[in-house]
């Protein structure tokens, strides 16, 4: 089968004539998720167009994957033969990385050293914190965040990628530990894990680690005791509500169900209320945030 090709059309293109972007920032392609995403295929088709661009011919392939590696792996398992591409031109490999970063993550299901490497690589591209963070529709801190996982030993890489839940290392905790020598990391790492610390407890951890090792200097102690006061403020308030978002959520609808018009229009009311105060509280601390930022910025060009 000859596929025509011309720049911005949208085409059926066979599965043996395209391969995958060798470089590509996804990694991870989980089978069950495939095996979904191939069910639903097989349904109702091919609903997104893969992105690719075209190869020299003469080779095994006349197409290279932009974006769409999960669809063209599903499309083999649901025994598709063809996948449903546009074709789009690059200027080069670097392009088309930035192109398949751009299209990939808009998408929330990525592994936190994903985001790492392609942070690494568009650095090492010549792109700036502040580009970046563009491509990816974030901050600069987020990229930089990101960014320091880099830091990370192996032994500490692995409980972040640990297949257990409740052993795993979370990413907001490893942007904590990246910050120490390698050499630390690990114990504090596993003592995290082991002891469920709570953030601002991390935090404790990682700043008394630094001053023994000589890294840190003891601060103040009544303006850190007043940073904890707002820290573990904001840390309890999230405590409180993660035990509610990890039951089950089939025992909650069967409570629910149990009780009459006035009392769910009563939870209805409160649930409204609690959002409008977490709304508001969010929007109250990110603005005093944003202040201290642009305070910060002055002094600095002082």
């Amino acid at each position: 089968m000859t596929v025509q090709i011309n720049a911005g059309s949208v085409i059926h293109i066979p599965l043996e004539q395209i391969r995958p972007f060798a470089n590509q920032p996804r990694k991870d392609f989980d089978p069950k998720q495939l095996q979904e995403l191939a069910g639903a295929i097989s349904v109702v088709g091919q609903q997104v167009s893969a992105i690719v661009i075209a190869l020299p011919e003469g080779g095994q392939h006349r197409f290279e994957l932009v974006d769409g590696e999960r669809r063209w792996r599903a499309c083999k398992l649901a025994g598709v033969e063809t996948l449903k591409c546009e074709i789009v031109e690059t200027s080069g490999e670097a392009d088309q990385y930035r192109r398949s970063v751009a299209s990939n993550f808009g998408r929330a299901d990525h592994t936190p050293l994903e985001i790492a490497d392609a942070i690494k690589v568009l650095r090492a591209d010549g792109m700036t914190i502040e580009k970046i963070a563009d491509l990816f529709g974030r901050s600069v801190p987020w990229v930089c965040n990101y960014q320091s996982l880099q830091k990370l030993s192996d032994s500490v890489l692995k409980l972040l990628n640990h297949p257990e839940k409740d052993k795993r290392l979370r990413v907001s905790h490893a942007f904590a530990i990246a910050s120490l020598p390698k050499s630390e990391q690990i114990k504090v790492a596993r003592d995290c894990v082991s002891q469920s610390m709570r953030p601002y407890q991390l935090s404790q951890r990682v700043r008394s680690t630094k001053v023994q090792l000589g890294i840190a200097r003891p601060e103040d102690r009544d303006s850190h005791d007043d940073w904890m006061v707002i820290v573990r403020f904001v840390d309890r308030t999230l405590g409180d509500l993660q035990p509610l978002m990890d039951i089950d959520e089939n025992w909650i609808l069967r409570i629910l169900s149990n009780r009459n018009e006035r009392q769910l229009d009563n939870l209805d009311v409160l649930a409204e209320e609690l959002a409008s105060e977490m709304t508001a509280y969010t929007e109250f601390i990110r603005t005093l945030i944003k202040k201290a930022r642009n305070q910060g910025r002055r002094k600095e060009t002082a």
